[in-house]
């Protein structure tokens, strides 16, 4: 499995994490799925995912965010003081669902949204510095950002976070923008349909080892297609929603030699 950085850059995807009301249903829909174990977490009702022993995700009740944060799933990214990127989230009309609090071990966190409602969790790493295992099977390989104005996310993540986004044209759509942390990439692409399923946000990317397969047992296990196998910014992908409603999405990984 590929090795996770110990020591991470501001804005380095560090961490996915679902919040959801039926803690114990899909806890066991995405153990099924992806073959996950579970270890308690810190701050309850709260667990931690693994593959292998490895920590890979997190599930949490809506109760551990106080219900100030949409349910489904969502990134932390990595940063030094998350006091003060609050205090600049705020100054550039993003805002902070909840203030910054310690959590044991595992470091410091906040809970907040950009100028378009889309919700992402900052964390100060500790002894803990974020998820041990990615890229691989089961694990996040991508996160998206849904944005109906892509120059304007971009500024604000970059101010943020001081990443680079680079620009890529996608035939007649306004383009999209990607950019590398942790190994793991960060896409902003254009919202397209007023869909509710399509709303402004982040979406997670979990990898499997192949995506109709994943597809089929999803359904199986009482899930639904939210967005059909297709080539997304060159890799095989779908959006699967679980039987609680979160929206996942999945990307084929490249077969080892």
């Amino acid at each position: 499995m590929p090795a996770v950085s110990t020591i991470h850059r501001q804005g380095d995807l560090v961490h996915p994490e679902l919040v959801c009301a039926d803690l114990a249903g899909d806890c066991d829909f995405y153990a099924q799925l992806f073959g996950w174990e579970y270890t308690p977490g810190v701050v309850g009702p709260h667990y931690i995912a693994t593959i292998g022993g490895m920590d890979c995700a997190g599930l949490a009740h809506t109760v551990t965010r106080a219900d100030k944060v949409p349910t489904g799933w969502g990134p932390y990214l990595a940063v030094d003081d998350p006091d003060h990127v609050c205090k600049i989230i705020v100054e550039c009309g993003g805002n902070v669902a909840m203030a910054p609090r310690n959590i044991g071990e595992f470091g410091r966190i906040a809970f907040a949204a950009d100028p378009f409602g889309a919700v992402f969790d900052l964390w100060r790493g500790g002894p803990v510095p974020g998820t041990h295992v990615i890229g691989e099977p089961g694990t996040i390989c991508m996160a998206e950002l849904i944005t109906p104005d892509i120059e304007k996310s971009k500024i604000f993540y970059s101010t943020i976070f001081g990443l680079e986004f680079a620009h890529h044209s996608a035939g007649d759509t306004s383009g999209f923008g990607t950019v590398d942390t942790n190994g793991l990439q960060l896409v902003i692409s254009p919202r397209t349909t007023e869909s509710a399923r399509d709303r402004n946000r982040w979406l997670v990317y979990l990898g499997v080892t192949d995506v109709a397969i994943t597809i089929a047992r999803a359904v199986e296990l009482g899930g639904v297609l939210v967005r059909p196998e297709s080539t997304v910014h060159g890799q095989r992908t779908a959006l699967l929603g679980d039987p609680h409603g979160a929206t996942v999405g999945i990307v084929e990984l490249a077969a080892q030699t």
